[in-house]
Formats: structure tokens, C-alpha cells, sequence
């Protein structure tokens, strides 16, 4: 059953889907309904490949190599 919000501030109601992701027959609908432009979809929330890789910096997954030998340090490490 689908969940619906209701937001007043733009006067748009929301309608959140659930189904399996092998489940051809209910993406095909999904696209169809949305192919109509009657419904809008939502802005992603994920994150983009820039900011995944700022978290990496951020987290310290990065490793600054400053020549072929400190390369080899670094990966047989």
C-alpha cells in the first residue's frame, strides 16, 4: 500500500512505493506513469560522486603519493 504525505506549504501530496527491484511489471508502470507528466518525480538524495569523495578526503581513505617508491611503500603495506 502506498504511503501518502500531505505537504500544505506547496500543496503537493507525496506517494511513496514499495516494490522488489526485479519486479519488471511495476517499474514499467512506474515509468509509464511518470512518462504522462502528470507526476513529478523527487530530487535525489543521494550523493554525488564529488561529495563521496570529499567524505573520503575528510575520513582520511586517501593517500597522497609523491613518487613511484613511495607508491610501493604504500601498496605493500
Amino acid at each position: 500500500m502506498p504511503t501518502v504525505i500531505n505537504r500544505t506549504a506547496n500543496n503537493v501530496d507525496s506517494m511513496t512505493l514499495f516494490y522488489k527491484k526485479d519486479n519488471v511489471i511495476a517499474q514499467n508502470t512506474i515509468n509509464y506513469l511518470l512518462s504522462l507528466g502528470v507526476f513529478e518525480q523527487p530530487y535525489k538524495t543521494e550523493k554525488s560522486p564529488l561529495e563521496l569523495a570529499l567524505e573520503d578526503v575528510k575520513a582520511g581513505r586517501v593517500t597522497r603519493i609523491k613518487d613511484v617508491n613511495n607508491f610501493i611503500e604504500e601498496v605493500l603495506q
